[in-house]
């Protein structure tokens, strides 16, 4: 998970305390299209010791990075956002750093395809590299 915040804010750190975001606006992806990242950012900020003002939810992750370039509030997202590529924004790593999300595939067992046997063939074989790759980010 990583803070998103305008460039018009830049920090002198290379984390941002949860705990420091407490007066922001928040603009997050919409509890209705994602409730785990939701709830995850709601108990996180919980955990920091106060309920965040959420300002908008949106049901695009580059529309959350576009609301936050426009200096309407800040963000927490999953860090793989942050190939989004948003010039307007700059990411931070949170402090504590300590929450992680499940990242889960669900298909129709009745349903194989050629597609999904390469695609978990895929996940399988890249396992190791994939899990290295999250820790780094």
């Amino acid at each position: 998970m990583m803070a998103v915040l305008p460039l018009s804010r830049p920090v002198k750190t290379k984390r941002v305390r949860i705990a420091d975001l407490a007066q922001e606006s928040f603009i997050l992806f919409h509890r209705e299209g994602a409730p785990s990242l939701f709830d995850t950012i709601m108990g996180m900020c919980k955990n920091a010791g106060f309920s965040p003002r959420v300002d908008s939810e949106h049901n695009l992750m580059q529309t959350v990075l576009s609301v936050v370039e426009a200096e309407q509030g800040v963000s927490i997202v999953p860090a793989c956002v942050r190939n989004l590529r948003s010039d307007g924004v700059r990411f931070y790593r949170l402090q504590p750093d300590d929450v992680r999300l499940e990242l889960v595939a669900a298909w129709k067992k009745e349903s194989p395809s050629v597609v999904l046997s390469a695609f978990l063939d895929l996940i399988n074989s890249n396992a190791a590299q994939i899990r290295k790759k999250a820790e780094l980010t």
